[in-house]
């Protein structure tokens, strides 16, 4: 049986957001070139923001059921927040550009970085582009609304570490949905 280093999976977790990244950027570019009402905008976050989980959590819940048979057969240790770890090694380098941003509004980095920092994080650039206006510099920007784009970090972590625990546990969803028991 192949196993999976953690440094293996969150490489490969970081791919994947990787590619959503590239996708949701170009989703975003050619929507907004169209149109860029804030209904359209929460309607392509909340897409791209699907389109993302839809990468990531199947991946973990794979990675819980298989530690689980392991757990079962004494050949692990239960370790419940090894998808939290692993989805927060994969979003360092998102991290890093987080600090970055941050440096930035302190006056230390060029102040059109934020443009940059959008592109990094295009997962969010629906989000980040309605909280960190085109047109300002990022001093100009409140430490709030920084504060806020950086909570978006929190989005692969914890939807690793649910789909960690719920494939550890052995959570199908399809089986609630599909074959919930009808009382007659």
């Amino acid at each position: 049986m192949r196993t999976v280093t953690n440094f293996g999976a969150a490489f490969s977790t970081f791919m994947r957001v990787l590619v959503m990244s590239i996708a949701c950027l170009m989703i975003s570019l050619f929507i907004f070139s169209a149109t860029s009402s804030p209904i359209v905008r929460l309607l392509v976050q909340i897409a791209c923001l699907v389109l993302t989980m839809s990468l990531v959590y199947p991946t973990f819940h794979h990675m819980g059921e298989v530690d689980r048979n392991l757990v079962d057969v004494g050949q692990k240790k239960r370790n419940m927040l090894k998808g939290l770890y692993i989805g927060i090694l994969a979003n360092v380098p998102f991290i890093f550009s987080g600090i970055l941003l941050v440096i930035a509004h302190f006056g230390f980095l060029p102040q059109k970085y934020y443009g940059i920092y959008k592109l990094i994080n295009s997962i969010f650039y629906a989000f980040n582009s309605s909280i960190l206006p085109s047109d300002e510099t990022v001093l100009s920007i409140s430490a709030g609304a920084i504060s806020l784009t950086l909570l978006t970090f929190i989005f692969v972590p914890i939807v690793a570490m649910f789909g960690y625990m719920l494939g550890f546990n052995r959570f199908l969803f399809k089986e609630v949905v599909f074959y919930k028991n009808k009382e007659l």
